[in-house]
């Protein structure tokens, strides 16, 4: 069991609510997952790329108050 306590204490933590985060309901981003890149030529023949996504997941902004 050497090392348990230090595997396990964090993903334990994660379950209690930090009471000193504060939401930004108004603030949210769109954060791109499982992207491609495709290769094409553009009217003037030069090799343009493009950055296709797949998953989009919301994001909600969070923020710690400092003294």
């Amino acid at each position: 069991m050497k090392g348990w306590l230090l595997s396990r204490v964090p993903w334990l933590l994660l379950n209690f609510d930090n009471p000193w985060e504060l939401p930004h309901l108004e603030v949210v981003a769109d954060i791109q997952f499982s992207e491609s890149v495709s290769m094409y030529t553009d009217e003037e023949g030069r090799e343009r790329y493009l950055w296709e996504s797949n998953d989009v997941v919301k994001a909600v902004a969070y923020d710690i108050p400092i003294y």
